[in-house]
């Protein structure tokens, strides 16, 4: 029904009938008030449809959780009260699980334990959560700062940690600490690690070229690079398994490929590790192990195979590119704590421009970083004497191939291709 309509038929009433112009008066008006509302709502709908098919269309991997002000006052309150975790390491651990889940709300405790279940999303944000109010420097270097005063963003990473699993790290990684600085370093603008700034940090699996690697990586944003250049790139493990052919998805999982040991990790050469497959599992619950900064199919194979496995590498690096749809981003702005799936996404980092100056630098971007693992895999490995939490592990004799592997790699591929 449209208002044109019904103006004309009471206008016919009115002339036919002189005597009920006041009734029909009120009931145009009446009837002109319920079209319009009808309308309001009609637009509505449509509006929304069209809003839920955008989502549908491109939907987004990462959920977002915003702390309240209460909770958030409440944290910062008693995690202040904190020695540092350099002290008493596991006390800190404990006190800092006990104060995060005894004042966070339910559902928010929830959303971090259940990152561990297959359908979970691959990354969460969660925002808002407190800081230190007297932030040192930036540090330049990896070393924990000795000048921190307070230590509630530590107690914020390791308590999230806790929730999750165990927090852990490695011996022959930053010096062996749990908690890791992320900072630009002076002289190191184009590393493909924490501490690069100029170069675009490539899509990586963290630790790929390890045998034992995080489930998770937990950042901690406490100061952003002052021009907001830099931004946190992820690719969900899903999106990417279904953009492949299916003869692609069976190439990349086979044990074909080789990623070269990180700028991180103290080695005596360069070294690359054993060959494995980039992708495992099905399209529901998929696996990555991808490595762009250094990733490659193993030369030890046939050549016939080289060309098929790069074939099939060739094709997911397509996929990685800076302007490949897959690709969602979030700019971390101090209190923000992103937890990402190292099984289910790969992550990377826009570049930006760190200040050099001495009087600037300290304003500089810094994020904390802790790896995550489940007790059981932690309990596993082999930890330094009275460290339980540093795995103590010799990169060059992990990493390397069994000259047994390329000639395994070649079986399987013979048995599946008959």
């Amino acid at each position: 029904m449209e208002m044109n309509s019904v103006t004309r038929d009471c206008a016919i009433v009115r002339n036919r009938h002189p005597g009920t112009a006041h009734l029909i008066a009120t009931l145009e008006r009446k009837v002109s008030t319920r079209l319009t509302a009808l309308n309001w709502v009609h637009s509505f709908r449509n509006a929304s449809h069209s809003r839920c098919l955008s989502r549908l269309s491109s939907p987004t991997s990462m959920r977002s959780l915003r702390i309240n002000a209460d909770n958030q006052h409440q944290l910062k309150t008693q995690l202040c009260q904190l020695d540092s975790p350099l002290i008493q390491q596991e006390a800190f651990i404990a006190q800092a699980h006990r104060t995060f889940t005894t004042i966070m709300h339910a559902n928010i405790i929830h959303r971090i334990a259940s990152l561990q279940q297959a359908d979970a999303p691959s990354v969460l944000l969660l925002r808002g959560l407190p800081i230190d109010d007297d932030l040192p420097n930036t540090p330049t270097h990896f070393d924990f700062p000795i000048d921190k005063k307070t230590f509630v963003s530590e107690g914020v990473l390791l308590g999230i940690g806790a929730v999750l699993g165990e927090s852990f790290g490695f011996s022959r990684e930053k010096n062996g600490a749990l908690i890791h600085m992320v900072c630009p370093q002076p002289g190191k603008e184009q590393s493909q690690s924490t501490v690069g700034s100029k170069a675009d940090l490539k899509f990586h699996t963290e630790n790929a070229y390890l045998d034992f690697r995080p489930d998770f990586i937990i950042l901690s944003c406490l100061r952003a690079d002052p021009d907001q250049q830099a931004q946190t790139l992820f690719i969900d493990g899903k999106k990417l398994f279904a953009a492949l052919s299916t003869q692609q998805r069976d190439w990349l999982k086979q044990p074909l490929y080789q990623a070269k040991v990180g700028e991180s990790f103290e080695t005596s050469n360069k070294i690359w590790s054993r060959a494995r497959p980039i992708l495992s599992g099905s399209a529901q619950n998929p696996t990555l192990l991808i490595y762009e900064i250094a990733m490659r199919v193993d030369p030890a194979l046939p050549m016939a195979i080289q060309q098929r496995a790069h074939q099939a590498l060739k094709a997911l690096c397509i996929h990685l590119k800076p302007d490949s749809p897959l690709i969602e981003s979030h700019r971390l702005a101090p209190g923000d704590v992103l937890i990402i799936n190292n099984r289910t996404a790969i992550h990377g980092r826009t570049a930006f421009v760190a200040q050099t100056a001495q009087e600037q630098s300290g304003k500089n971007r810094w994020l904390e970083r802790v790896y995550v693992t489940d007790t059981k895999k932690l309990q596993a490995q082999k930890t330094l004497p009275h460290h339980p939490r540093i795995v103590d592990i010799d990169v060059d004799t992990d990493c390397t191939r069994p000259r047994s592997a390329a000639d395994q790699s070649l079986s399987l591929l013979k048995t599946k291709q008959s």
